[in-house]
């Protein structure tokens, strides 16, 4: 048991310091992340910012303007301090109170106890500690110290539903079997491409628990059921007969650049795909919502980001500066109204086109939104040739997509 214990323990010791090591590069990009939680720390009595020497707001003021953030030293102590508030935030919620997360107190225990004692671990007097503890470590270790807060900011919801969504969001994804397989890999590819894929992961987790979370109880719900896992890997194997060349094409070109690069096949088409992972969530409560297949649902819906074009839309919408938290808030808030308008489109194509044969769906839906169409396809071109459009021309954009209803 000793042995494992140490592996136990080296495990947490390498998780810290891979996100300490990720943290680093993240830094300027996240500087504002960390002004909030300094300051929400500083609020709740957690946190002496003169006496852990963290820099002011004046100082992170200057440290934005010139590209900079945290140093690994001042990272390391917020994130000491985020998740000593965190595990208390949790024990205050109710963690041991709810039935999804007390089976994980299992994995804190090395395998002879659990075999000796398995049945009596979520009866401990210590539960609610032990696996506050457990979790509040695995969740920062893997997201990041400033990941609760910013749910918690963007939802207004509390420490242990935030960790619900987490939960449910790596189950419904299954990024253990990724990370497990960037981390074997580690010490054969490129560290900036270890990274880089680290994140692209952080970055899907962080958008499905918000979306977990700004979804109504029952959806909620459903989405966490094991079928809705299975329909999403279905729908995954059947992608490359739901979208066209166009869409497909950067996402053959990014498995072949990692395979190159030394993943192996299955994980870099794995990963190639996160970023049509995301959009399904939506597409399969949309599905189940107008009584339609996954599939003919999700043949809709990249049917109609090519043909409206939407992909350069969003571009630019992510390439809009976020020197502070209001223009983040700005940012997230386009990019959310861009999804939503396709989901809605893709319902109202859907209902209305039912009996159509599903090539002439698409055709049958243009017809009824010509003449707004044809406006909304000049004002994407003018984006499209703008150099650097701003948050001005790109909220037009997005309300004229919004406003694409069907006479």
């Amino acid at each position: 048991m000793t042995d494992e214990v140490a592996r136990l323990v080296l495990r947490h010791n390498y998780g810290q310091s891979q996100i300490l090591s990720l943290g680093e590069i993240q830094a300027a990009s996240r500087i504002n992340d960390h002004r909030r939680l300094i300051q929400q720390l500083e609020r709740a009595g957690r946190l002496n910012r003169e006496l852990e020497q963290l820099p002011s707001d004046e100082q992170l003021d200057a440290l934005a303007r010139e590209g900079l953030g945290l140093s690994r030293p001042e990272s390391a102590v917020l994130l000491a301090h985020s998740k000593l508030w965190l595990c208390d935030q949790l024990i205050a919620d109710g963690i041991a109170d709810n039935d999804d997360l007390l089976p994980l107190l299992q994995e804190y225990f090395p395998t002879a106890v659990r075999e000796r004692f398995g049945g009596m671990l979520e009866q401990h007097p210590l539960r609610a500690e032990l696996l506050a503890t457990h979790l509040t470590n695995q969740l920062c270790n893997r997201m990041g110290e400033t990941f609760i807060s910013y749910l918690q900011s963007e939802t207004r919801c509390s420490a242990l539903e935030a960790l619900r969504a987490y939960v449910a969001a790596g189950r419904l994804l299954d990024v253990d079997s990724l990370w497990r397989g960037l981390e074997s890999i580690e010490c054969e590819i490129d560290e900036s491409l270890f990274r880089s894929q680290l994140t692209s992961i952080q970055d899907l987790i962080e958008r499905t628990a918000l979306w977990l979370l700004r979804q109504p109880q029952q959806t909620r719900a459903t989405a966490q059921h094991p079928t809705f896992a299975n329909d999403i890997q279905r729908l995954l194997d059947a992608l490359p007969g739901l979208i066209d060349s166009e869409l497909q094409a950067p996402l053959q070109r990014e498995s072949e650049r990692l395979t190159v690069a030394g993943l192996p096949q299955a994980l870099a088409d794995r990963l190639a795909l996160l970023p049509a992972v995301y959009p399904l969530l939506s597409v399969l409560t949309l599905s189940r919502s107008s009584n339609q297949g996954p599939e003919a649902a999700a043949a809709v819906y990249f049917a109609l980001e090519g043909e409206l074009q939407l992909e350069p839309l969003r571009r630019a919408i992510a390439s809009l500066p976020e020197r502070n938290l209001w223009q983040r808030k700005a940012r997230a808030t386009l990019a959310r109204e861009v999804d939503g308008a396709q989901l809605q489109i893709c319902r109202w194509v859907l209902d209305s086109t039912a009996d159509a044969a599903p090539g002439a769906r698409l055709a049958q839906w243009q017809q009824s939104t010509d003449p707004l169409l044809g406006n909304l396809r000049q004002t994407f071109a003018e984006v499209r040739c703008s150099e650097t459009p701003d948050l001005a021309m790109l909220s037009v954009a997005t309300r004229e997509l919004c406003n694409l209803k069907p006479f």
